[in-house]
């Protein structure tokens, strides 16, 4: 009977909460959105005593829940590690009443590893819970608090989310004998209100930010530290009990005597079992390059990426023996094994930090662990770097992977030495796909051809991905899909892949198809549209996108068709060449007859990384020249 008067007691609550004037004025703010926040608040305390500095965060978070889909907002979670010990979690929910809103508070907090993390195995603790009674018209307030052991461990204040916020605001709180740094990123409009405050032995900075639009999310977009407005801080030094200096993260040098601490604490190498590795890979009639690629190589095939972070061991790597012993290790132990091996085959090769391309800061902008989430090994020969990142498992030796590309190094060249570079962005004529067919027109004007395409530079490694590691009816839907011409009726007869496993040679196909229902015949004339590969269909880009587009790398395509003329046709019309060209994309399109063939030949060119709004007429008219050239064909008659 308890349990049932609990039930009813909260429906009368859930039948008013829609009528509740709260409700009115909100939802007719948002008639739209299912959730908003009404406070965000993050108080932060950087704290003294014997052992140093550490953070002190109170987190504070209000939702109103205004839609019909409420109840699916209501799990929450809260993270924790060896870094950041989260504690005092407090969740409830609030409903209204006639003149207040009664508490219902979450008693039942469940703990476990973070199993969506893209680490194989961390120590980040998740704490699970769920809002109780979540419907239209009701409140949630999560309330915990978080101390982080180690002042390096700063961080990135964001503003906007999902959903839309009514006020967010974060104070960081800093004693006169620390000096802190702040940087804003992304916000040209300045819409992030910077306050600065003195108290006795305090000065405190808040940093705030009021009626603020849900971030609409959109496909292809880089990752939202490139476009939302975000502050970042940290700690530059601070004056000790003693009166001494000390020195946190000044600057990127400051940064780098905090890594090399890291290195510092590898352990001891077993050199007898590095030598004896690297015996079995490369001969004294090697050169200084050949050794540097075959070692390289033999850490690619051998070594397998998990990603794997325990505590300070996802700043520290393994010893490249206990790597090679293991068969496998993360970024940073793959790093470990290269300089560990290229160290025994007497090769100099660094410990390399670098940020993926998810992250866009430079390390004089941001010398905090913000700026970098990878580590590879950088290699100097006849005054070249090579970039060697062994967790992309085909890139070749001479190429760095491609989630790296155009951003800055931290390579370690000594405990007092260190260097920042730039990694090339790889040009577009070195990641290519050249596809050549040849093509005859059988008495049921199906078209039967044969093919061969290579692909070469970051076009290879990413293919050779889609061919290992499956079965043999996996591979073959992926290169039907892939090969895929002219129409669905496509059909892949057969095929045989080439130098999947030689980083030096392009990844090659070569291949049998049929496209039956493809030649229209009309009376005497044959009509055949040799753009059998129409890659920008749906590439127009739409006049309400407002983000940039991500591309992966700039790329060369090259597409050449053999038409054999069938016996008894003669050609009537072809289509004219074409060609167009512009910062961001261009293309080329000949057509030839040569003897009883015509040939086509088509190159293409994606010359962006990101490609940022302004552009997106540039792209647009360059997608509707080459389509509009697509829609072109021959025209053959029979010879009377």
């Amino acid at each position: 009977m308890a349990s049932l008067g609990i039930l009813v007691l909260l429906g009368h609550f859930s039948l008013n909460a829609q009528e509740h004037p709260d409700f009115e004025k909100w939802k007719a703010k948002y008639p739209e959105e299912q959730i908003i926040t009404l406070k965000k608040k993050r108080d932060i305390e950087i704290l003294e005593d014997q052992n140093g500095l550490s953070i002190k965060i109170n987190h504070f978070e209000n939702i109103y829940y205004l839609g019909s889909a409420a109840t699916k907002y209501a799990k929450e979670q809260v993270y924790s590690s060896e870094f950041i010990k989260t504690e005092n979690i407090k969740a409830y929910t609030k409903i209204p009443t006639k003149k207040k809103y009664k508490q219902i508070d979450v008693t039942e907090f469940k703990d476990s590893f973070d199993k969506n993390s893209s680490s194989f195995y961390d120590d980040t603790k998740v704490t699970n819970f769920t809002f109780p009674s979540v419907e239209k018209g009701v409140q949630t307030v999560l309330e915990y608090e978080q101390k982080v052991t180690d002042p390096h461990f700063t961080g990135l204040l964001f503003f906007e989310s999902y959903m839309p916020s009514e006020e967010v605001a974060y104070s960081i709180k800093v004693p006169e004998n620390v000096k802190l740094n702040y940087r804003t990123f992304n916000d040209p409009e300045k819409r992030i209100k910077v306050s600065k405050e003195a108290a006795k032995g305090y000065t405190i900075y808040t940093f705030s930010m009021n009626q603020i639009p849900s971030f609409k999310y959109e496909s292809d977009m880089p990752r939202w530290n490139y476009l939302t407005p975000h502050v970042s801080y940290q700690i530059d030094s601070y004056t000790n009990a003693k009166g001494e200096n000390i020195d946190v993260l000044s600057s990127v040098g400051a940064l780098y005597k905090w890594y090399y601490t890291f290195l510092e604490r590898i352990g001891e190498e077993d050199q007898s079992a590095m030598s004896e590795i690297v015996s079995g890979i490369i001969s004294d009639s090697d050169s200084e390059l050949e050794k540097a690629k075959k070692i390289f190589y033999w850490v690619q095939h051998n070594i397998k990426y998990i990603a794997f972070e325990d505590g300070m061991r996802g700043f520290i790597p393994h010893t490249g023996s206990y790597v090679c012993e293991k068969k496998y290790g993360d970024c940073k132990d793959m790093a470990s094994t290269i300089v560990s091996l290229f160290k025994a085959a007497g090769l100099n090769a660094n410990y390399t930090w670098v940020g993926t391309r998810d992250l866009p800061y430079t390390y004089h902008d941001l010398p905090s662990p913000s700026v970098d989430n990878h580590m590879i090994a950088t290699y100097q020969n006849n005054g070249r770097t090579y970039f060697l990142d062994a967790t992309s498992q085909y890139s070749p030796f001479d190429m760095p992977s491609s989630m790296i590309q155009g951003k800055e190094v931290l390579i370690s060249k000594s405990r007092e030495k260190f260097e920042v570079i730039t990694v090339p962005v790889i040009e577009r004529n070195k990641n290519q796909a050249v596809d050549s067919i040849w093509l005859k027109v059988d008495s049921k004007n199906t078209l039967k051809g044969r093919g061969s395409v290579r692909f070469s530079g970051f076009q290879k490694v990413f293919n050779t991905y889609y061919f290992t590691d499956i079965n043999e009816q996996e591979v073959l839907n992926t290169l039907d899909a892939k090969l895929e011409k002219g129409s669905n009726k496509f059909t892949l007869i057969d095929y045989k892949i080439h130098n999947i496993e030689d980083h030096e040679k392009p990844l090659a196909v070569d291949y049998n198809f049929e496209l039956p229902d493809y030649i229209s015949a009309i009376g005497e004339e044959l009509y055949i549209n040799l753009n059998l590969e129409k890659s920008f269909s749906g590439a127009v880009l739409k006049e309400e996108r407002k983000l940039p587009l991500e591309n992966e790398f700039k790329y060369e395509n090259s597409n050449y068709s053999v038409l054999e003329l069938p016996q008894g046709y003669r050609i009537q019309e072809i289509p004219e060449n074409v060609k167009y060209e512009n910062e961001v994309f261009g293309f080329e399109i000949i057509y030839e007859v040569i003897e009883n063939t015509i040939v086509r030949r088509e190159s293409y060119f994606v010359d962006y990384l990101l490609l940022y709004p302004e552009k997106f007429d540039t792209w647009n008219e360059g997608v509707k020249k080459i389509t509009d050239a697509f829609n072109q064909i021959i025209v053959l008659e029979k010879i009377k």
